[in-house]
């Protein structure tokens, strides 16, 4: 007689016990260079874009909870809108002549969790 396997997935939400926001700001997509949990005590990172801090923090938060951690407690962490620029505000001042499209810049941030 063969033996049976039988594979049962319970989702569960993971708890978070600590958490670190970097605000990355703007950068170009093909330049961002990423974020880990390399060298930190952390389990797991998210990086969001978005076209400002507030969106970006959500695209990582979105992250976090499809790998399966309650956000709940990081949702009071969003960054402050009046502290950074929308990647628009920020392209037309710095290159206000050019008539660049800007679609390739974004804002990015990451959420480390454990």
């Amino acid at each position: 007689m063969a033996a049976e396997i039988k594979t049962t997935s319970i989702a569960t939400m993971n708890g978070i016990i600590e958490s670190e926001v970097i605000t990355h700001g703007i950068e170009h997509e093909q330049m961002f260079q990423g974020c880990s949990t390399l060298f930190s005590n952390f389990e797991d990172c998210a990086t969001g874009c978005g076209n400002d801090a507030g969106e970006a923090f959500d695209d990582a938060l979105e992250c976090l909870a499809q790998n399966g951690w309650d956000i709940k407690k990081l949702e009071c962490e969003r960054p402050n809108p009046e502290e950074y620029e929308s990647v628009l505000e920020m392209m037309n001042k710095t290159h206000p002549l050019e008539e660049e499209d800007f679609s390739s810049y974004h804002f990015y941030v990451s959420v480390r969790v454990k």
